[in-house]
């Protein structure tokens, strides 16, 4: 990000089991001038909470996937984080 070519204003989420959800958030994370952090499909990963908790004007957060592929748990993670 010191680059100046990442920003910290948009995150997306996905678990990297199903490569398509990872590949398009990707994208889409990449489009936004944002990130990607993986997680576990069931609880948050470490790393993506840690970089959401040093983010705190992060604008949004996008969960790509859906219910299938990320719990409502790692939902509830996130936004207790935001």
């Amino acid at each position: 990000m010191g680059e100046g070519w990442l920003g910290d204003g948009f995150a997306g989420v996905a678990t990297g089991v199903s490569f398509a959800d990872a590949l398009g958030g990707g994208v889409s994370c990449g489009e936004k001038g944002g990130v990607l952090l993986l997680t576990d499909a069931s609880s948050l990963s470490p790393e993506a909470a840690a970089f959401i908790t040093a983010h705190p004007d992060l604008a949004a957060v996008a969960v790509f996937g859906g219910a299938g592929a990320v719990a409502d748990a790692v939902l509830a993670q996130i936004a207790a984080l935001l």
